[in-house]
């Protein structure tokens, strides 16, 4: 990221600023750092153009200090005191973002309206007619009766994750028994934390769309 911006600020910079620029990251001194950072950290932009959020701005600042530990090079840019513009330009900018609104409001899933459901069921994008609409069926409805977050939770799933048992009621009931998730991976950071279960209840009103009659399909 950093020699992206600063292949492109080359072109505008005055020629005390270019030779510093064309300096490789890891040769600049501590006073070209104080002098370059802030203005890359003013001015670097999103493919699209648009502002970096707040705490995207941090984590670049830590990704290139932990890019110079790596190579040998103990800098530390929000910690040591020689470095404190940079330290005060990333807290303000970072303030001045939160200010803007940028990033304050994350992308949040819609809620797919029972219309919708119903024209795929009519349509016949969903049912189990043929194996390739049955696959889909399946992906909806474990989708939207257990609530799997990731793609990498739906590639990890296979029959164990299932069971059928019966309600009180005598109804069936299809249990989903999570194994490996983003929030539970077992081991000893995980041990008291409990699998994610989820249950879908047979559906004797539409029996054709009933998650545990397809199960059984």
């Amino acid at each position: 990221m950093y020699n992206s911006w600063r292949r492109g600020a080359i072109l505008n910079a005055e020629e005390e600023e270019r030779l510093i620029l064309q300096k490789d990251l890891l040769c600049l001194t501590d006073a070209e750092i104080i002098s370059l950072f802030p203005k890359f950290i003013m001015s670097v932009r999103r493919k699209d153009c648009g502002e970096y959020k707040s705490d995207t701005i941090f984590s670049i600042i830590t990704s290139i200090q932990k890019y110079y530990e790596i190579n040998g090079k103990n800098i530390s840019l929000l910690s040591d005191i020689k470095f404190n513009s940079i330290k005060n330009y990333v807290s303000n900018t970072m303030r001045q973002k939160v200010q803007k609104g940028i990033g304050l409001f994350k992308r949040q899933a819609q809620v797919i309206p029972k219309e919708t459901e119903t024209m795929l069921w009519e349509n016949g994008f969903l049912g189990y007619g043929d194996p390739e609409t049955l696959l889909h069926t399946i992906f909806w409805i474990i989708g939207i009766n257990f609530g799997l977050r990731g793609g990498q939770e739906h590639r990890d799933l296979s029959m164990e994750n299932f069971k059928l048992e019966t309600a009180d009621n005598r109804e069936q009931v299809l249990v989903y028994r999570e194994t490996v998730s983003k929030t539970y991976r077992g081991g000893l950071d995980h041990r008291n934390i409990e699998p994610h279960t989820a249950r879908a209840f047979e559906n004797r009103q539409q029996p054709d769309r009933c998650p545990v009659h397809i199960f059984n399909t």
